[in-house]
């Protein structure tokens, strides 16, 4: 009886679960990078504004617009409060840190790992994968991108109309050309 399949050797499927490993690793860190300084950006305008805002009311020219200052002010502050951007930036902080070990854990090891070793990797990856709020298609492929360009795989690199890259960190466009 013939099989139409191939069987793969042990080590490339290895190499290929190891490759897997170190590329999801890099993603994640990378992505969740991404996020945390969009978060941090996000919390610093919006406490620059309300103290700009808030200094402004103390001046003689303001007076006379107290009433739309003072509403500006609480609505840039309600929006922090809201979307919640130091939260978020520290979810994404720790997601980076965590996939930043599991780099670490799998670059330790260098060639001598072993199929225990790739199992308890995809198992990490698996439970980071869990912990993740839903992802932006056009980040990630934005993050894709830079990881292809580092590794020398132009060719791999998929083009992003402009306006979506400006985008990413606001809205999931599901495709990314």
């Amino acid at each position: 009886m013939s099989s139409s399949s191939t069987v793969v050797p042990s080590s490339e499927v290895d190499n290929d679960r190891h490759h897997k490993a170190v590329y999801m690793a890099k993603l994640g860190f990378l992505y969740h990078r991404k996020r945390e300084r969009f978060f941090d950006l996000l919390d610093k305008l919006t406490k620059s504004l309300t103290v700009l805002l808030g200094a402004s009311l103390l001046a003689e020219h303001v007076k006379q617009y107290v009433p739309i200052v003072g509403v500006t002010v609480s609505a840039i502050g309600l929006l922090s409060l809201i979307f919640g951007y130091s939260d978020r930036k520290q979810k994404h902080k720790e997601l980076a840190e965590a996939y930043a070990g599991l780099q670490s854990k799998i670059d330790s090891l260098g060639s001598k790992y072993d199929a225990s070793n790739l199992n308890q990797w995809h198992s990490e990856l698996q439970l980071l994968n869990a912990k993740e709020p839903p992802t932006l298609g056009t980040l990630v492929v934005l993050c894709q991108n830079e990881i292809a360009v580092s590794e020398g795989h132009i060719n791999s690199v998929v083009r992003i109309n402009p306006c979506k890259q400006l985008l990413a960190n606001w809205h999931d466009f599901h495709t990314a050309t």
